[in-house]
């Protein structure tokens, strides 16, 4: 992999290569745009070609300097990333490890997300900016990525902000996030941008092709994408496969009024270490919700689940438009209490008692009401 590489992002790509090639970097560098954007990716490449031992503006992908940045173990790479409360308090080795395992999943793409990731440290930053402004043990330069940059401590954020009014030399700040209107307005200010766009259908699909995904993964892939690239290979791959089978019998438990799956669920979302799960739940949850409303409407090319339409067809009768209309306004409150750390019971306890509201279609007399979702058939289908 290198800059020239990333996927569908030519102008970021360009405007890093200005700065390689002219020898003029900034001292801090935002990366930002959409989740499933290459962010992290570009972090790590740029990174890369700043602390690459071979000639040449890109990185060369061999050299000993890139294989370390690979493998997060570079001296003059720094790493930050949001830590659990408890995993903050380690003794500053163990912190490290913690810092470049939780790191390695984020750029892998296994940890998405950072609305409830905790935040990144005070002591974290101060030991960061103090790290900074040694000189570089090994490459002519010193990089400090921040992931997730959104979840520093305020505190701690006013720390890395000293250091970028009067940078050393030899330092360089790559900053990554989704949210980058939720970092300080004077530490957005002393950076230059690097803009991630959402990625085309086509760019995904040529992509997908080209890493050789068959081509029903490679359509389910695209259709599931929403301009991420990084969604798109999950699904071709079929990661996304078990969150789609839970969010489904979470829907027919729902309209079954079949209580006791909805406790069994929430236990399952919620014994997880961090809540990716239940952030990639809900997004699941809103697409379905999308297809049915594309349904309703006829937009069958339209919808990211070609391949659950006999699933989808089922509960067509069974929900109402007002209850899919209500229960995707539910979905963007939960994920609303899912980023205030709210217990994973509460984020799901309206979505569910939206879905299994009495107000279905045919109004009281339906004759759907009370009858599994397993034997309920669309009007004028056959079973």
């Amino acid at each position: 992999m290198s800059l020239v590489r990333m996927v569908g992002q030519d102008h970021a790509t360009r405007m890093a290569l200005s700065w390689l090639k002219s020898g003029r970097v900034p001292h801090a560098i935002l990366i930002c745009g959409p989740e499933g954007t290459g962010k992290r990716a570009l972090a790590m490449e740029l990174t890369s070609a700043l602390l690459c031992t071979e000639p040449g503006a890109d990185a060369c992908d061999e050299c000993a300097a890139c294989r370390q940045v690979k493998s997060l173990s570079h001296p003059d790479l720094h790493c930050l990333v949001p830590l659990s409360g408890g995993r903050q308090n380690q003794e500053e080795e163990a912190v490290e490890a913690d810092m470049r395992a939780v790191a390695r999943e984020y750029i892998s793409g296994s940890r998405t997300g950072a609305s409830t990731a905790g935040n990144i440290s005070r002591e974290h930053l101060r030991q960061l900016r103090r790290r900074m402004a040694y000189a570089p043990a090994q490459s002519s330069r010193r990089v400090a990525v921040i992931l997730c940059a959104e979840n520093m401590h305020p505190a701690g954020a006013n720390s890395v902000l000293k250091i970028l009014e009067e940078p050393p030399d030899q330092a360089v700040f790559v900053l990554v996030s989704a949210a980058p209107e939720q970092l300080l307005a004077t530490i957005r200010s002393r950076c230059q941008r690097l803009v991630l766009r959402r990625l085309s259908s086509r760019d995904i699909a040529a992509q997908l092709a080209a890493e050789g995904f068959a081509a029903e993964r490679a359509q389910l892939g695209v259709r599931m994408a929403e301009g991420s690239l990084e969604r798109a290979r999950q699904a071709g791959l079929g990661s996304l496969d078990e969150t789609r089978a839970r969010v489904e019998r979470f829907m027919q438990a729902a309209t079954e009024q079949d209580d006791a799956a909805y406790f069994t669920l929430v236990a399952d979302l919620g014994a997880r270490e961090n809540r990716s799960e239940l952030e990639l739940f809900l997004k699941l949850c809103s697409l379905y919700l999308r297809d049915l409303f594309l349904l309703e409407h006829r937009c069958e090319e339209l919808t990211s689940f070609p391949d659950k339409d006999h699933f989808l067809q089922q509960l067509r009768p069974v929900l109402s438009l007002s209850q899919v209309e209500a229960a995707t306004t539910e979905v963007d409150r939960a994920v609303d209490y899912l980023a205030r750390n709210i217990n994973p019971g509460l984020v799901l306890a309206d979505l569910w008692q939206c879905l299994r509201a009495s107000d279905r279609r045919g109004g009281a007399g339906s004759r759907y009401r009370g009858q599994p979702l397993s034997d309920a058939r669309p009007a004028g289908s056959v079973a």
